[in-house]
């Protein structure tokens, strides 16, 4: 699984042609998906991943803050937590709405065991496998 910024970075992406994405660092860093780039900011480890692909089927307990930061239930029974390193705030705004009752409220709200995106719309988590 990845975490993405969806426009974060977009705008920079406009006419410039000459950006090699296909290589080296910049190659780690954007995701093309539909025409669109995506930059980069986290890619989870297997162990990560695992958590996560077990969190997202729990969407009771799956909380994917505005901010970026994401709470859910580990297979094991424990709580995986992950803290955006862009977030400056010293506390986690993991108090807002699971991705199940963002679901219930916002008929506009859609997630699958594979991705969900922030209310913003800031922050994508997407599985890249399969």
């Amino acid at each position: 699984m990845s975490l993405h910024a969806g426009k974060l970075f977009a705008n920079l992406l406009q006419g410039a042609s000459k950006l090699d994405v296909s290589k080296g660092a910049n190659k780690r860093r954007w995701l093309k998906v539909d025409g669109v780039y995506h930059f980069i900011i986290k890619t989870f480890t297997t162990e990560e991943s695992a958590h996560l692909s077990y969190g997202i089927t729990r969407p009771s307990s799956f909380v994917f803050s505005d901010l970026g930061n994401i709470r859910c239930e580990t297979s094991d029974g424990g709580t995986f937590e992950f803290k955006n390193p862009f977030d400056t705030n010293t506390t986690t705004d993991f108090d807002t709405d699971t991705l199940e009752e963002l679901a219930f409220t916002n008929v506009q709200y859609h997630h699958d065991q594979k991705s969900a995106i922030t209310r913003n719309l800031q922050y994508i988590l997407r599985s890249v496998d399969g």
